[in-house]
């Protein structure tokens, strides 16, 4: 059986909602998000057409597909849109899992960085929803991972046992990465791999044995600098102030 776990789909109602909340960009990072909406998202049918993406799995050999949004995933500063974000991408998920439950299953998306709000809505997209785990940003509109508000966010996953796939967002920098599509090509994957070996070196992966964390991209960059993360923590205190044992055995 070949299994997707890294499948993109915009409810309509989901794309309603963000491009209204990126409409008037603030900064560049809103900015990029609203060219993502603009030119990506928004003008490609098989982005928001669940039986378009049935005709690409047919042609791939995809038995099965996870679904999820991505950038801007549901995070806005504004806890009512953030919510009215998650609500849309959750509930158009599900409906897309029930019209084709031999087909897609769907991840669970939060609107952070309201914690008490991603709470609830993880408690009503798993147990009401019926959906299957958890997506998560790379960062939380550039808070990192490891923040520690979000700690209850990942104990609640860890308490759960559930799958908590980790998608990278605009990283850090992302100033310098504007034109060429620099942020696409390079930026996404430092987002991935930042934001797992925060959540490695802060300590979160110990206390939380039970998250089953998916890196999408291969990973980003981190088979490529196994030793000399391992090298950064036998040297550097600071990179074992939270942590025992050598980055490599988490990750």
């Amino acid at each position: 059986m070949r299994i997707d776990v890294h499948g993109h789909y915009f409810p309509r109602d989901y794309i309603q909602v963000a491009t209204a909340a990126y409409a008037r960009p603030a900064n560049s990072v809103e900015e990029g998000v609203h060219r993502i909406l603009q030119t990506k998202v928004g003008v490609d049918p098989k982005m928001y057409d669940i039986d378009a993406r049935l005709e690409d799995m047919a042609r791939a050999g995809v038995d099965l597909m996870v679904l999820s949004v991505s950038i801007p995933q549901t995070y806005h500063a504004d806890r009512a849109t953030a919510v009215a974000m998650a609500q849309a991408a959750n509930d158009g998920t599900a409906e897309a899992c029930r019209r084709y439950p031999d087909r897609f299953k769907g991840y669970v998306h939060l609107p952070l960085p309201h914690v008490d709000a991603a709470l609830d809505e993880l408690a009503r997209g798993i147990d009401q929803l019926g959906l299957h785990g958890v997506a998560i940003g790379g960062n939380v509109l550039q808070q990192p991972l490891d923040t520690p508000a979000f700690a209850p966010v990942f104990d609640e996953i860890n308490r759960r046992h559930l799958a908590l796939f980790i998608h990278p967002m605009a990283p850090c920098g992302i100033e310098a990465m504007q034109e060429y599509d620099l942020a696409a090509a390079v930026g996404y994957l430092l987002d991935t791999c930042l934001a797992a070996l925060r959540l490695v070196y802060s300590g979160t992966c110990e206390r939380c044995p039970n998250l089953q964390p998916i890196l999408c991209h291969a990973g980003g960059y981190l088979p490529f600098q196994w030793d000399r993360i391992d090298t950064s923590f036998r040297t550097r205190p600071e990179a074992r102030r939270h942590i025992a044992r050598p980055p490599s055995e988490y990750l």
